[in-house]
Formats: C-alpha cells, sequence, structure tokens
C-alpha cells in the first residue's frame, strides 16, 4: 500500500467520518416524508435556511462534538462546538450573529474545561 492508501484508509476508519455514511439514506428518507419548501438550502446542507418576513433568511446550523474529544480534550471541545458552526455558517454564506450549545457530562472538572 502507498502512503496515500493508508491515509485513505485511515480516514474511511475514522469514527467522525464513518458515523456519517448512514446520512444519505437518512437524508433521502426525510426528504420523502418532509415539507418541500422553496428555500435555497435543501437537506443535507450544513445548515438550514428559515424564510423570514423580509427578504432575508436566517440560518441555523447545529452539530455534535465526538465523546473522545471532550474527554481528552475538554477546553478543545469546547472551542471546536462554537468553530464547527461558526464555519457552516459561513460556508453557507451567512454572518454568524450567535450559537446555542448543548451541553452533557457526568464530570464536573470535563464541564467547567469545555466552559473554559
Amino acid at each position: 500500500m502507498t502512503r496515500l492508501d493508508d491515509i485513505l484508509e485511515m480516514l474511511v476508519n475514522f469514527d467522525g467520518i464513518s458515523r456519517k455514511f448512514v446520512l444519505p439514506s437518512i437524508i433521502d428518507k426525510l426528504r420523502l416524508r418532509s415539507f418541500k419548501g422553496d428555500t435555497p438550502h435543501g437537506l443535507g446542507e450544513d445548515s438550514a435556511a428559515i424564510g423570514t418576513d423580509s427578504d432575508e433568511l436566517v440560518l441555523l446550523t447545529t452539530d455534535a462534538i465526538v465523546e473522545d474529544l471532550c474527554l481528552q480534550h475538554p477546553s478543545a471541545a469546547g472551542f471546536n462546538a462554537v468553530l464547527a458552526n461558526v464555519m457552516d455558517i459561513y460556508a453557507a454564506g451567512g454572518t454568524p450573529t450567535s450559537f446555542a450549545v448543548a451541553l452533557s457530562y457526568s464530570d464536573p472538572v470535563i464541564g467547567e474545561a469545555i466552559l473554559d
């Protein structure tokens, strides 16, 4: 195997990527059953585009941070929770203005580090 093959195998087996392999089938099922609006974003985008009374859209996104990152590097998990969502909004052509984060932890030390 070449070095490139090694890298590709590592990426395909990486949990942060491999856990997303189920998304296409889920998105296909949602498309069959969901509201078919006229927003420029469709299912499968990194953010949802919500129409307003004006010609502007509100972009909404959410990302989960993998447990291993939270346990091994709690302060990085908090930073990445915000960063992942900010990048999704920028990628959709928007400007991030606010965010909400849901945290779940059983160890108060880890919780404090995530909040830092």
